[in-house]
């Protein structure tokens, strides 16, 4: 089981964007030193003051050149048509050159609608985007030289140059967020890791999710060299204490109303053709302010002591989750670093054994 940062830059506790950049450049500092796996940056739009990563590019490199170990990753960025696929491998290309080998691409189909209202997308048309913006991603990944491609949406031609640069690792690792086990089951099909979330269904949804995933034939269609084989589950609202009381505390600032924030912005998804799998979102209605129900319902509010969070994760590895992608954002500089300090020292020791003895089965 590996841990991960995923940062939207919320600076609801900070002074303005640039002091809140300052603090996650320290909590990524700290996260590096203390084993960490990856620290992610996703696209977001329109969100302030929650989410200030419109641009995520400058704080990937800013980070990269900060850590030493840390995988960097765009966590995610949406394949609409103002993210043309051969600048996204462009990106990728110049972010793992400067962290020397570190980077990774996680990609999203994107479900916000005001981003889609704002940047004219049709959402009939996500899904289709998306496949062939992977497509040609994959293509240009394994002809580097010649990453000419024809698909449904784009057309690049053969102008006889080849990237530059070039990839610094022969074939990063690339993802797709997904929040269903139909997203979970494409995903392995194109060869693709998937960081996944449940929306609060609780772990019979998660088991769901993984079986579809590790049951479906990796890259049957032939999109990548390389596949990444890798389930990654997204935490919006963790927070770590010595204390289940500080926890409970301390967690219900900010994991009660992301827990309405998803549900708000799930209800006009409804109305959008492709997005019904949000319907079940109506029945968690009744526990919106109990965050002890919810801390017991689903891994997607990881509050507790780092024994309580050692038990929900040795439980998420036993289902088949390789790694929690934890939104340590929102609850303010200090919380951060001491959730980082605590999972770091205590919890990513302890489950160092339970990943040895996944992987010797």
């Amino acid at each position: 089981m590996k841990f991960s940062l995923l940062i939207d830059g919320d600076c609801s506790n900070s002074a303005n964007p640039a002091t809140r950049y300052e603090e996650i450049i320290r909590e990524a500092q700290l996260a590096d030193e203390l084993g960490f796996y990856a620290w992610g940056c996703p696209e977001q739009h329109f969100a302030f003051p929650h989410m200030t990563t419109s641009s995520p590019d400058g704080l990937l490199a800013t980070v990269a050149a900060r850590t030493e170990r840390i995988k960097v990753r765009f966590s995610a960025i949406t394949l609409h048509k103002w993210n043309h696929p051969l600048a996204v491998v462009e990106r990728l290309s110049m972010l793992d050159n400067l962290s020397r080998g570190r980077a990774e691409l996680s990609t999203a189909r994107g479900n916000d609608v005001p981003t889609m209202n704002a940047f004219t997308i049709d959402p009939e048309k996500t899904r289709a985007i998306w496949d062939d913006s992977i497509r040609a991603i994959g293509h240009i990944l394994r002809s580097q030289d010649d990453f000419s491609y024809e698909g449904a949406f784009w057309n690049i031609p053969n102008i006889n140059k080849s990237l530059a640069p070039k990839t610094f690792q022969a074939h990063p690792p690339v993802s797709v967020v997904g929040a269903s086990a139909t997203s979970c089951a494409a995903a392995a099909q194109f060869g693709l890791g998937i960081h996944f979330l449940d929306n609060y269904y609780g772990y019979d949804y998660i088991q769901g999710c993984v079986d579809a995933y590790r049951s479906t034939e990796k890259n049957t269609e032939g999109i990548f060299e390389s596949v990444t084989d890798h389930m990654g589950f997204y935490v919006p609202s963790p927070l770590c204490a010595s204390t289940r009381e500080d926890a409970l505390r301390d967690g219900a600032v900010q994991a009660i109303p992301w827990f309405q924030s998803i549900l708000e912005q799930s209800k006009p998804l409804l109305k959008q053709p492709g997005y019904e799998y949000t319907d079940a979102l109506g029945k968690l209605e009744e526990h919106h302010t109990d965050i002890d129900w919810m801390r017991k319902h689903t891994p997607s509010v990881l509050v507790g002591t780092p024994d309580e969070i050692i038990e929900t994760a040795t439980r998420m590895s036993e289902i088949g989750v390789d790694e929690l992608l934890l939104r340590v954002d929102g609850f303010g500089h200090d919380l951060h670093m001491r959730t980082i300090e605590l999972i770091g020292k205590h919890v990513i020791p302890a489950m160092e054994p339970v990943s040895s003895s996944a992987a010797a089965t």
